[in-house]
């Protein structure tokens, strides 16, 4: 069995993720402090991108259960419950089809997510509910869903839940 197939990594398009995070720190980083809090977690999260390669490296990548647990703890201590806020509608997202249908983890694995064809769309789409209820801004929402998102298809989707405890 392949490390995609027992992890649930995924390949996107990264370009439209990106784009959302640099939006955000542009608009974002001489807001609110709180709102600046966030987006310094982002980034400290993300460091070590190489610009200009197609495929960069991120620090998450280098150290990720410690990464993804600090950087889980840092969104909920800004805003309770955001971590959860954020991953939820990412992991449905992510549930194979048929996936209940699966007996096991490894037969799960196996469906390829359908995620939608136009991710910066996708995105927008999922950060409207996350904002009025999280109370930020909707393009940090959308900044924050897409570091995520670039978390899960990097890692994969078992290892981010097992990095949080299974329970997100």
């Amino acid at each position: 069995m392949s490390d995609a197939d027992v992890n649930g990594l995924f390949a996107i398009d990264e370009e439209p993720l990106r784009q959302w995070i640099l939006k955000a720190y542009h608009e974002k980083r001489d807001g609110d402090p709180r709102e600046r809090k966030l987006l310094d977690e982002m980034r400290a999260f993300l460091s070590g991108a190489i610009g200009g390669l197609s495929s960069p490296r991120y620090r998450f990548e280098d150290t990720p259960r410690a990464t993804v647990t600090a950087f889980a703890a840092a969104l909920d201590a800004t805003r309770v419950g955001l971590t959860a806020q954020l991953l939820e509608p990412l992991f449905q997202s992510l549930e194979p089809v048929g996936s209940n249908e699966c007996s096991s983890r490894a037969n799960a694995a196996r469906a390829t997510p359908a995620l939608a064809p136009n991710l910066s769309v996708f995105i927008a789409f999922l950060a409207g509910p996350i904002a009025l209820r999280s109370g930020l801004d909707e393009t940090l929402v959308c900044a924050l869903l897409s570091t995520w998102l670039l978390a899960l298809a990097r890692l994969g989707r078992f290892r981010v839940k097992e990095y949080l405890g299974g329970d997100t």
